[in-house]
């Protein structure tokens, strides 16, 4: 199943091959099929971009739970963004803080990033502009450029007492 998911990913970033999102639906579904939490969560994604395959927020919900069973934190920030936006499930911030909180425990980096976010929008939570900036900076210290930038935008205004 590693193979078959990392096939998958060299046809959808297009490296060694040429891209083709059909041809890495295929990849990730056998993959997913076997079980392979990575795999599932890939197919998750192309369900709900509708990548190499009709969209379906269902289906992709699905993938994304079955990932999520075996702890992958990219399926918590999945989870936790279609119940934010209301994708294949009703709008729920506290649902998606729920999801971005336990991706965030696990060390994923867009878990910390959206948490962040829920903080300093009170989206799921109460506004915390200090909590929202403590997620930003971790977050940024692992490199995600977003994270940097709302960081920044954070002392720019002032608003976290730093």
């Amino acid at each position: 199943a590693p193979s078959q998911n990392n096939l998958g990913v060299c046809y959808r970033d297009g490296v060694g091959v040429q891209r083709n999102m059909k041809e890495a639906f295929s990849w990730f579904m056998q993959a997913a099929e076997q079980g392979m939490p990575e795999a599932q969560n890939n197919l998750g994604v192309r369900f709900y971009r509708g990548e190499g395959v009709r969209q379906d927020f269902d289906e992709a919900l699905k993938w994304y739970h079955k990932a999520a069973e075996k702890q992958l934190a990219d399926a918590y920030v999945n989870l936790g963004v279609a119940s934010f936006d209301g994708k294949g499930v009703d709008k729920d911030y506290d649902e998606a803080f729920k999801y971005f909180a336990m991706a965030a425990k696990k060390g994923a980096t867009d878990g910390l990033l959206n948490l962040g976010f829920a903080y300093f929008q009170g989206r799921g939570v109460s506004k915390n502009f200090v909590k929202a900036y403590t997620c930003f900076v971790t977050a940024a210290a692992c490199g995600d450029g977003y994270a940097v930038q709302a960081r920044n935008l954070l002392q720019k205004i002032g608003r976290a007492h730093v």
